[in-house]
């Protein structure tokens, strides 16, 4: 019962299933700051797992689909636009929704309901980390990003692609109040391998409706999206999956520091409320999830 992974940056991970098939999450690489590898260097994509319109899940889905004749896994909304924008069979989509399951001969995947996190709650967990205090009351998320310096994904030419990721109702439109509103649905997955493994990719943010569908994942491992949310929600979350694996993601880019501290944070509450595995994953290292987590 194991699956071989590696963490690609951000939210992308690309995970080998018993079968040899290869599945890819959130595809963003050749823009990605982070990235240890480009999209061509991916062994395969047979799936691709979609959870919302934003860039950094659906930069390279193109490329992918077109090298791979993949399967995208996405929702009722964004596939259509997707395959236009980026000019992939649209019989390649599979458009799911929260509360779906969809089977494969090796996978089953099972579609569980989310939500965006909070872009003004994230600014304020990031500000009292870099600056060491609490944001004060009232502060705007204007305010909050303007004491923290440049965020490293906003280069021109990703900042070109939100445009007309836009334009094309893919990306979302930020609130006033910090949050982001999706055209479509954001959904998180849960993938169960042939072996019977189940790996819970939760992308979205600790809301408290996303207890009940942690609780009753049944995970044996989960990637949580450390990176804007609060890390100890999502100790909290983790904790509550009962997953014996638990590996973080999305805390890569605000530097080494910052992804130090919110690993430090998250690993260490949750030691407290668990017996979990936390790995502190590499960028581009090989592991052997299952049973045990190796290191190839």
């Amino acid at each position: 019962m194991s699956v071989r992974l590696r963490w690609l940056g951000h939210a992308c991970f690309e995970i080998v299933l018993p079968s040899g098939k290869v599945l890819v999450a959130e595809p963003f690489l050749d823009l990605s700051p982070t990235a240890p590898i480009r999209s061509q260097e991916v062994t395969g994509a047979d799936y691709i797992t979609i959870s919302h319109g934003a860039f950094s899940a659906v930069a390279d889905v193109g490329s992918l689909a077109h090298r791979f004749n993949s399967k995208v896994v996405c929702s009722y909304q964004v596939g259509p636009l997707l395959a236009r924008f980026f000019d992939f069979d649209a019989a390649n989509l599979v458009r799911v929704t929260a509360g779906t399951t969809i089977t494969f001969d090796d996978l089953t995947i099972e579609v569980r309901k989310a939500e965006h996190n909070s872009m003004l709650e994230w600014a304020k967990i990031q500000y009292q980390l870099f600056m060491g205090k609490e944001a004060s009351p009232g502060m705007s998320i204007k305010e909050l990003r303007g004491a923290l310096p440049p965020h490293p994904l906003l280069t021109p030419q990703i900042v070109e692609l939100i445009d007309k990721l836009k334009a094309a109702g893919i990306e979302g439109q930020y609130s006033g109040s910090g949050g982001i509103v999706h055209s479509d649905e954001q959904l998180d997955y849960v993938l169960h391998t042939s072996d019977n493994l189940r790996i819970y990719l939760f992308f979205g943010g600790p809301h408290q409706f996303s207890h009940q569908e942690i609780r009753q994942s049944r995970a044996n491992v989960i990637i949580a999206h450390l990176g804007g949310n609060d890390p100890l929600k999502m100790a909290e979350v983790a904790a509550l999956s009962g997953a014996e694996v638990v590996i973080p993601c999305c805390h890569d880019l605000r530097g080494n520091d910052m992804a130090r501290k919110l690993v430090e944070v998250m690993s260490g509450a949750l030691a407290v409320r668990a017996k979990s595995y936390f790995l502190d994953i590499v960028p581009g290292k090989w592991y052997e999830i299952g049973a045990r987590v190796s290191a190839l």
